[in-house]
């Protein structure tokens, strides 16, 4: 069972799973993508945060370490890596009403069997996430 505090705007702060305190080894967002160019005039782009480069996703390694390029997952790939805050937030968010729910659930048995399991389900695979994200 995973517990978490909310901040003042109602954001998960650190998650409490299984009676530990998780906290999660990445710089806090908000990250955003930024384009550059290198001396050579080639687009590289990166995703950083306000005080930090975060990493490259970078066109010319990638042509080099995997044998051939699709740009268009690059781009895509940089976005979802600058969303990553977001979405560990949006985790935490989910795990805690998750717990809400099946407290209420045990208590009042209001879910249908198959919504509960589906929501157990759901609630695992996020704990599981949190915890890799966590380096555990």
């Amino acid at each position: 069972m995973s517990n978490s505090r909310t901040n003042n705007i109602g954001e998960p702060d650190t998650p409490i799973l299984d009676g530990r305190t998780v906290r999660p080894q990445h710089k806090p967002g908000p990250w955003r993508v930024q384009v550059f160019r290198d001396r050579r005039g080639r687009s590289i782009t990166k995703v950083v945060s306000d005080d930090c480069h975060v990493c490259t996703v970078d066109y010319t390694a990638a042509r080099t370490a995997m044998g051939y390029l699709c740009p268009e997952y690059l781009d895509g790939n940089a976005r979802l890596i600058a969303e990553a805050p977001a979405l560990f937030t949006a985790l935490q968010s989910l795990v805690v009403q998750a717990e809400s729910i099946e407290a209420l659930d045990q208590d009042q048995n209001v879910l249908p069997g198959c919504y509960r399991r589906a929501l157990h389900r759901a609630a695992t695979v996020v704990r599981a996430a949190i915890r890799r994200v966590a380096g555990e």
